[in-house]
Formats: structure tokens, C-alpha cells, sequence
């Protein structure tokens, strides 16, 4: 079997390569992720200069067994726009595009995880449920989490 991660770690600068998945007082637990992942910091200098835009914060790949997961995740610790939160989560689905090359099988998984100390305006809600992150004919919505929340809460959920 194909270990996708381990091909994805050769195919980015080093640079890019995370152990955390934290940004501005706001970050996810990577606990219950499976342990064969790769946090790449999409954001990163190195990363922005190769491809030229602006993405998400990050793009989780992670991958136990055949399974693999692709989560695109954006941090938010303040105040926030969906509309622009939804296209940062589309265009790291599209940089996973380009990373993923060979592999076939995946779930997907855009999360956006934020801090904010007020609930969402229930028209906000209603945006991100009702948008669609789109990765090689698969859809999903974005998956609403707070900051600190596990990612491996979110990895199996339909």
C-alpha cells in the first residue's frame, strides 16, 4: 500500500511541515488523528511564494491503513467572514488536489475551528452549512469546531 503522507512530506519544503496545528491563540488537538499524518502549514512564506495565493491555515493528510483523510482547516480566533473562510477552505482543498496526486481514496474533511465568545450568527451558521468544499468530484460541507477541539472527533463523522 501507498503510504500518501510520507509522499507528501517529500513533495513540500520542510519548512512547511508542522507538529502543531496552532495559529493565533486558536488550535486543534490532534488527538485521536491517526499518527501517520502531515500538518502543512499552508500560510507559511516558503509555501505562499511556491504557489502564490492565499490559502487556509492548514492541510491535515493523515492515513491509518486504507483510510486516508484530507482536512483542510482554517483558524479563526476572532471575528470572522464565511464567505472568505469558505474560499481559503476551497483553495487548500485545491492545493490538496495538486499534493494527492495518486491517491484515489479519501475522505474529506474542511474544518474551521474558532474562538469567537459570542455564538455565530445564526446566517453565518447557515453559510458554512450550506457551502460546499469540493476535492476531485467529492463534496462537504465545513465542519464547525471550537478552538482546541479534537480533529480526530470530527475525522469519521458523515
Amino acid at each position: 500500500m501507498i503510504d500518501f503522507v510520507a509522499k507528501i512530506v517529500r513533495n513540500v519544503d520542510s519548512d512547511c511541515v508542522s507538529e502543531f496545528c496552532s495559529k493565533d491563540r486558536c488550535s486543534v488537538s490532534m488527538n485521536g488523528v491517526p499518527s501517520n499524518r502531515a500538518i502543512i502549514d499552508l500560510d507559511h512564506n516558503t509555501f505562499l511564494n511556491r504557489y502564490g495565493q492565499k490559502k487556509c491555515d492548514y492541510l491535515v493528510v493523515s492515513q491509518e491503513a486504507a483510510s486516508v483523510w484530507v482536512s483542510p482547516i482554517e483558524l479563526k480566533s476572532g471575528d470572522f467572514e464565511p464567505s472568505s473562510v469558505i474560499k481559503q477552505l476551497q483553495a487548500g482543498a485545491d492545493q490538496a488536489q495538486l499534493l494527492l496526486a495518486d491517491c484515489h481514496s479519501f475522505h474529506l474533511v474542511p474544518v474551521v475551528a474558532h474562538r469567537r465568545k459570542k455564538r455565530l450568527h445564526p446566517k453565518d451558521v447557515q453559510l458554512l452549512r450550506t457551502a460546499r468544499i469540493r476535492l476531485r468530484g467529492k463534496t462537504r460541507q465545513a465542519i464547525l469546531i471550537r478552538c482546541g477541539d479534537r480533529l480526530g472527533s470530527v475525522l469519521t463523522k458523515k
